[in-house]
């Protein structure tokens, strides 16, 4: 089997914010910087996803987006076309070892 270079985390916000715009979303002007940390948080082993992360993570931020929007009153066109910090996953936790 073949393995194909892993994408840079740079590379990895470029190719989520490219699968936002193809659905009809934009990123507030926060968000690459927060793809940027969540991608760089990201553990690049055997598993990891590379292109595959870009397109979930966009896929999970669009349900997240729903969900909160769910909550407004009436939202407009901007809030149900701009994905924001929020719609954003949990960065992964880091396991924190007790000091000795």
């Amino acid at each position: 089997m073949d393995k194909f270079p892993d994408y840079s985390s740079e590379e990895l916000v470029t190719i989520a914010r490219q699968h936002a715009a193809a659905s009809g979303y934009t990123c507030a002007p926060d968000v690459p910087q927060a793809l940027l940390t969540f991608f760089q948080a990201q553990p690049r082993d055997r598993a990891f996803g590379n292109a595959r992360l870009a397109r979930q993570t966009v896929e999970g931020m669009v349900t997240r987006q729903a969900r909160r929007l769910a909550a407004m009153d009436s939202p407009g066109m901007a809030e149900l076309q701009t994905l924001v910090t929020a719609d954003l996953p949990e960065l992964p936790s880091v396991p924190t070892i007790p000091p000795n």
